[in-house]
């Protein structure tokens, strides 16, 4: 009997599918455990609106349909899911979007989406004590296509668990991709936070 405890994401997934309930099982505890660990890392800024509840059950649902989805070789199953979980907030980004643009509506006239800064999308107290922010603020905008083109999701993971204290080859390690390609991602992180302080004239923290 293989030690599932010591398989691979991947090895787990390739014994579920050929029909080991075993392997499914340890892989199910795996990604349901982390819900609310992951949860609090990629989308600290949406528990002002959606509960851990709301957000977990978004993140069990990517993880069944990324079951099903992935395919072998193109990159690591946490990659994967990863990137898809970071699709799915963006989703949820937006209908929050959507739902403060109708109450702000009501007492005021709103600007196009186009029109938006950085202080229309993150509250501006306190912003130079905690720069995950920059990251709520290219995560939000990046759900209304509106995000530099440098933006993707692989960028805006690498840059939460940067900012969260995680250091770059442990970054690497746990989304399956080469150290440099973090030190890469990361570094069009600042330059895109670079040039948003220089265009809405913060001084810089």
């Amino acid at each position: 009997m293989p030690n599932y405890r010591l398989a691979s994401d991947e090895d787990l997934l390739l014994l579920s599918r050929s029909g080991d309930p075993l392997a499914q099982n340890e892989l199910d505890v795996r990604y349901c455990r982390n819900h609310e660990y992951v949860i609090r890392t990629l989308a600290s800024d949406l528990l002002r609106f959606r509960s851990v509840c709301d957000l977990s059950a978004v993140a069990f649902q990517c993880y069944l349909r990324c079951l099903g989805r992935y395919e072998f070789g193109a990159s690591s199953f946490h990659t994967f899911y990863q990137l898809c979980l970071s699709h799915e907030l963006s989703r949820v980004r937006k209908d929050v979007y959507e739902e403060r643009r109708r109450v702000f509506s009501i007492d005021e006239d709103t600007r196009s989406a186009e029109e938006l800064t950085y202080h229309d999308v993150i509250p501006s107290s306190g912003i130079y004590d905690n720069p995950t922010k920059y990251v709520d603020y290219f995560e939000e905008i990046y759900a209304l296509n509106l995000a530099p083109s440098a933006i993707n999701p692989e960028t805006l993971i690498v840059a939460r668990l940067r900012l969260c204290g995680m250091e770059f080859k442990d970054i690497a390690y746990k989304l399956g991709v080469s150290i440099r390609k973090v030190y890469y991602r990361y570094s069009v992180f600042e330059e895109e936070v670079k040039k948003l302080v220089e265009k809405e004239g913060y001084a810089k923290a």
